[in-house]
């Protein structure tokens, strides 16, 4: 991993408060000398990062050496690549010291305002001072280092998406080919050149996305690269079945109860998170309940926090023995409402009117089997579509244990184990019944298997 490469995966990676960019690769300009720190370039830490446990699941511990520390060194954060360095950045201010910085994300110089004290606490200040000129921390950021870290972030954002084919050269492909390496072990010499190797791996791509064939990387291609995150080797022997989901990302690890008696899942059940659109906050909170579930946002995104032979307590009913609770964020049933002469809809965690949502967003369903009559959140286009690729995905893993037929709404799964009418989920949220959607994976299924 090289310099330029972290400043690619600061103007890439998705971030709450994307303002804020420039600033932690400002700061990375300063902790790291630009890449040149040997725990930048050995353990991918640009940040200069002591190692806490809350930052386990993203960053790993390492004894570093340095002149820095009165003990002549520390254990600091380890990183697998620049994307988990910037994550793993955002990670360790959601430790307690930096309680509130939400509250000073209006501009860049207030947020370093508030977190620089804390990151270079008093004792240093002084001493800083001296060094740089009369200037604390994080003024020294904004005066020295902010208009650079601007100017980097503006350079590799005009490569990104820009649409290549098989010919072309310079730094767009040589980041087009990092990208291919590290997600898909493609094996590409980082050359700038856009020759045959390239475009073929770039229609594995487009396959596996079920994109036309073509090797041209367009803007597609591109943000499909994007939901990809370099995952542990397959365990096992090789040939072994894939125990981490290519296209989902993996933020952290959670703990899980048990190994499947087969070493995969048999089934899924299909749940709704009934809350807000916060999908690794929810993915987190199950995993400390104990609930190990895959979980996927509003855009279709899947996170992966365990491996796909273990799995724990999801649904319940004995359904959890052997199938992979997979929860969609959707606040699902919701009670229609009167605001301004308009209908809207209520979720048990709307305080405000102006939370509701518009009925566009909503389903009405009568009965059907297990599912219950009422108004539900629905699932958005992107969702069902990536529900109904990870379970096609499932299935063509290990064709011989996974069963469209164990694919159960959690509804279901209640009617089954005695509770009729415990949970309502996924309801209306799905287009479709859970019946149906069966049959419509098992089609696809046939027609992939036609095409291969």
């Amino acid at each position: 991993m090289s310099w330029q490469e972290f400043i690619e995966a600061v103007a890439q990676t998705d971030i709450e408060f994307p303002q804020l960019a420039t600033v932690c690769l400002a700061q990375a300009i300063l902790e790291s000398g630009r890449g040149s720190t040997n725990l930048a370039k050995l353990h991918h830490n640009y940040h200069g990062l002591k190692w806490r446990e809350e930052m386990n699941g993203i960053a790993k511990s390492v004894y570093y050496q340095t002149t820095s520390e009165p003990t002549g060194g520390d254990n600091f954060c380890k990183f697998a690549n620049s994307v988990d360095a910037v994550r793993g950045y955002w990670n360790f201010l959601e430790r307690s010291p930096y309680k509130g910085w939400r509250d000073h994300v209006s501009s860049a110089a207030d947020f370093l305002a508030f977190i620089c004290p804390i990151w270079c606490p008093p004792g240093y200040t002084n001493t800083w001072k001296t060094q740089h000129g009369g200037l604390v921390y994080h003024e020294y950021i904004m005066q020295k280092l902010y208009n650079e870290a601007q100017e980097l972030l503006e350079q590799a954002r005009q490569t990104q998406y820009q649409e290549l084919k098989q010919g072309d050269r310079g730094e767009a492909v040589k980041l087009l080919q990092r990208e291919l390496n590290e997600h898909l072990d493609a094996g590409l010499k980082v050359d700038g050149i856009f020759g045959s190797m390239t475009k073929q791996a770039v229609i594995a791509v487009e396959k596996q996305f079920s994109m036309t064939a073509d090797g041209i990387a367009d803007i597609d291609v591109w943000k499909a690269l994007q939901t990809l995150k370099p995952l542990p080797k397959p365990e096992g022997e090789p040939g072994a079945k894939k125990l981490w989901i290519p296209f989902a990302q993996h933020p952290f690890d959670i703990s899980t109860k048990w190994t499947y008696e087969q070493g995969y899942p048999r089934g899924a059940v299909v749940h709704f998170t009934a809350g807000r659109d916060n999908p690794i906050g929810t993915l987190k909170y199950l995993g400390e309940l104990g609930f190990p579930c895959l979980m996927m946002g509003r855009d279709g995104v899947i996170y992966q926090a365990f491996p796909l032979n273990k799995g724990g307590s999801h649904s319940g009913t004995f359904h959890h023995k052997y199938s992979v609770g997979i929860e969609i964020v959707a606040a699902g049933r919701c009670e229609p409402e009167t605001v301004n002469g308009q209908r809207k809809f209520k979720a048990w965690f709307h305080k405000f009117p102006s939370e509701y949502f518009d009925e566009s967003e909503m389903r009405y369903v009568e009965r059907n089997g297990s599912r219950r009559e009422g108004w539900y959140h629905k699932y958005t286009l992107a969702q069902e579509e990536s529900l109904i690729k990870l379970l096609l995905w499932l299935k063509s893993q290990a064709p011989d244990i996974f069963s469209f037929d164990d694919v159960k709404g959690h509804d279901e799964c209640c009617d089954e184990g005695g509770k009729p009418g415990n949970k309502n989920d996924p309801g209306g949220a799905l287009s479709m019944t859970m019946p149906e959607f069966r049959a419509l994976l098992k089609r696809k299924y046939t027609e992939l298997l036609q095409v291969s």
